[in-house]
């Protein structure tokens, strides 16, 4: 387990209008991921722009802030850890408001992606802990690649790599020097 502490003030400055103007090249195929520490209107700013270029979404809203609850519909994949699933209603409560799919991260217990089509639990995979920070970030993002690389949504699959990346993230010191190099992720994503 572990305790991170942040501040969200210098994200929650940037205006709309530089999150908007950060997506004009993007397009369908292409993903945008946000998080809590950005603005009400800057995170609904870049979430309609990005389903109105045709964008896959996906968020973690981790800090949780109140201004999620009306714009669930605006995403497709929400990852969040089994506190927060409970703080937010549970995986079913989201579906019903407007996300396509949840994935709960429950640490050394694995992972669950719940979908409209069912629920699957994805076993994590061995690791010897030494510091967990950061690992449902790795997690996510290794998820969200997999997925992406394989032109489809989150699935057990990219569940499974993400498991076996954040697995290498806390077995080391450190957040992002942490992570997986590119070689290590390679190999991650060619597994099956």
């Amino acid at each position: 387990e572990n305790v991170v502490v942040t501040t969200h003030a210098a994200a929650d400055a940037l205006p709309p209008g530089a999150a908007v103007a950060a997506l004009a090249g993007a397009g369908p195929g292409d993903l945008l991921v946000v998080q809590g520490n950005l603005s009400e209107a800057t995170t609904e700013a870049a979430l309609r722009q990005g389903r109105a270029r045709g964008m896959a979404t996906a968020a973690n809203p981790s800090p949780l802030r109140p201004y999620f609850a009306r714009l669930w519909p605006l995403i497709g994949t929400v990852f969040v850890n089994d506190g927060e699933a409970a703080a937010l209603g549970g995986a079913p409560a989201l579906l019903a408001r407007g996300v396509a799919r949840v994935v709960v991260t429950l640490g050394p217990r694995g992972a669950r992606l719940v979908a409209a089509s069912g629920e699957e639990t994805v076993a994590a995979h061995p690791a010897k802990a030494l510091d967990p920070t950061g690992a449902g970030d790795c997690f996510m993002a290794t998820a969200l690649a997999s997925a992406a690389l394989g032109g489809r949504v989150p699935d057990a699959r990219a569940l499974r790599h993400g498991a076996r990346a954040a697995a290498l993230a806390v077995s080391r010191p450190g957040t992002v020097r942490a992570f997986p190099t590119r070689e290590e992720m390679a190999a991650i994503l060619a597994t099956a």
